[in-house]
C-alpha cells in the first residue's frame, strides 16, 4: 500500500513555520531549527501529549526535504504494518 506524504518547500520553513501531518493514526510534525529541519512521528494523541515513535533530521533544502519524505513513508509503512498485525 502507498502511503502518498506531500511536503510543504523550503519557503515554507524558512518563515519558521511548523508543519504537521497523518496518514491514518500515524502522526508527524516537522519544525525548523536554525539550518535543520527536526522531524517527530506519533500515533494517535496530539503532539504534546503523545510519545515520540522516532526522530529525523535533515538540511533545510530541497535535497532534506525530499529525504524527509522519503523517511515519513518508511515510517509510515513500519507503522502500518505494526498495526495490521
Amino acid at each position: 500500500m502507498e502511503y502518498p506524504i506531500e511536503l510543504p518547500n523550503t519557503e515554507y520553513f524558512s518563515y519558521r513555520n511548523i508543519y504537521t501531518g497523518s496518514v491514518g493514526d500515524f502522526r508527524y510534525r516537522i519544525e525548523p531549527v536554525d539550518s535543520q529541519l527536526k522531524v517527530y512521528t506519533y500515533a494517535i494523541y496530539c503532539y504534546e501529549a503523545a510519545e515520540t515513535i522516532a526522530t529525523y533530521e535533515a538540511a533545510l533544502d530541497d535535497d532534506g526535504i525530499e529525504k524527509i519524505r522519503v523517511w515519513l513513508t518508511e515510517q509510515c509503512h513500519l507503522f502500518q504494518t505494526q498495526q495490521d498485525g
